[in-house]
């Protein structure tokens, strides 16, 4: 009778230890990864100041020390800016990869969101938004990078509609749910939303999407005097994630939007 309790009690234990950590059971690692994600809105380089600085913006960007950055508002060969390429500008000036993705024709060059990666950039995608006719073209720029661990994430940069209702944003980000979710590989979605949560848009991120500033939602536009939270880092699948921190970062002439950083945990199997 003994021996019948003790190798109950160990065939228990062992289902126990299967069940809570599959990966180990199969013969596989659990590894995980830190990821400091960055989401900025850059004004086309524009300052509240009336000024153009790309050193400004820059400096913020490299006091936060991201490994991923979404910027949005980003020109490309536009005569307002000079001709500059600010993505690229930007990456050299932070010493991180970038990438751009175009949303629409501007200023006798391009306009979109830009993506700037301290990892290895794998693959790319840029897809346009669904918009409604006479309305700013809007894009979802995606990113599949190796982490330091070698797995791989997608991270994915945006930019939703801004107009008041009736709005594009819902079909944004139905678009956006719909492309991210049927995809086995997780996700970082970062960009100016130009929603608050609780609105439809926002609500379209259902329970599996981890949104790093619920615990804590500070305002983020406008930058001088914050009243709304419109600029987000959201996670996919949840149970991939850990969020360490969230914060907005202070600063009120470098952009009309606060930047927003978030340091996430990312677990995977190898």
């Amino acid at each position: 009778m003994t021996a019948r309790i003790i190798y109950l009690g160990f065939t228990r234990l062992l289902v126990l230890i299967i069940l809570i950590c599959p990966a180990q059971a199969a013969g596989q690692t659990a590894v995980s990864d830190t990821i400091r994600a960055l989401t900025y809105n850059i004004l086309h380089g524009a300052t509240m100041d009336g000024d153009y600085n790309l050193m400004e913006i820059a400096q913020v960007i490299k006091q936060a020390n991201p490994d991923l950055v979404s910027l949005q508002e980003v020109d490309r060969g536009t005569r307002r800016t000079g001709g500059l390429d600010l993505a690229a500008e930007l990456g050299h000036l932070t010493g991180l990869r970038p990438l751009f993705g175009k949303a629409v024709d501007m200023d006798g060059g391009d306009y979109g969101v830009a993506i700037l990666s301290r990892f290895e950039i794998l693959e790319t995608s840029n897809h346009p938004l669904p918009s409604s006719p006479n309305r700013e073209q809007r894009t979802l720029l995606i990113a599949a990078v190796r982490l330091p661990s070698a797995a791989r994430i997608l991270f994915a940069a945006t930019h939703f509609d801004h107009s008041s209702p009736p709005s594009d944003r819902p079909g944004q980000a139905a678009f956006a749910v719909k492309l991210l979710e049927k995809t086995t590989t997780p996700v970082i979605l970062a960009g100016d939303l130009n929603d608050v949560a609780g609105s439809t848009p926002m609500n379209l991120f259902g329970p599996g999407w981890l949104d790093a500033a619920a615990r804590d939602p500070e305002p983020t536009f406008p930058a001088r005097t914050p009243e709304r939270r419109i600029d987000y880092v959201l996670a996919y699948p949840a149970g991939n994630w850990r969020l360490v921190s969230c914060r907005v970062i202070d600063n009120d002439t470098a952009s009309d939007h606060c930047a927003v950083l978030a340091v996430l945990v990312h677990f995977s199997s190898q």
